[in-house]
């Protein structure tokens, strides 16, 4: 993509894991113009420039009148499985010190955390903790919490960013 608009003329930037476009008045100008008002431009870009922008997989925002950022539309965790995706977080919050680290709902993960009975009783009792759920983390008392989807409980955000600013994406 970058050597496609390099080619058209335009000035392409490589930013923590996407691409911008620079719109300074002498590189494209004649597909990027934040104040365009010509019918020929959807939101100060080209028609034809968005076509390529669309058919190669990203999508487009001003970051300023000067800057516009493209994004790949695809997300980074449709490429990894399940297991890949609990390792990048747990070493994401290894990095930051974080305390949510992942396992899976099994014995081991309970040898570890030495849950007592008790406790996982309580949890299930208040509904945070279900025997048939595939994942677990030690909530912030010390008390068992699991669930079944990974992306509500992990800050998708936050780990793209380590992972672009660390160069594992």
């Amino acid at each position: 993509m970058a050597e496609i608009l390099t080619k058209a003329g335009m000035k392409v930037l490589h930013r923590n894991g996407h691409l911008a476009l620079f719109a300074d008045g002498t590189h494209g100008v004649e597909f990027l113009d934040y104040n365009a008002m010509h019918r020929n431009f959807i939101f100060g870009v080209h028609q034809s420039l968005q076509q390529v922008i669309d058919n190669h997989g990203y999508e487009c925002e001003w970051e300023n009148p000067e800057v516009l950022n493209l994004y790949p539309v695809n997300h980074f965790t449709d490429d990894i499985t399940p297991d890949e995706l609990i390792t990048l977080w747990n070493e994401f919050c290894d990095a930051n010190k974080w305390s949510d680290h992942i396992y899976p709902n099994d014995d081991d993960a309970f040898d570890m955390f030495g849950f007592t009975i008790r406790q996982t009783l309580r949890a299930a009792k208040a509904d945070r903790y279900s025997w048939d759920d595939k994942y677990l983390q030690m909530d912030g008392y010390g008390n068992p919490f699991s669930f079944n989807n990974l992306t509500e409980q992990i800050d998708l955000a936050e780990l793209e960013d380590y992972l672009y600013e660390n160069a594992k994406l």
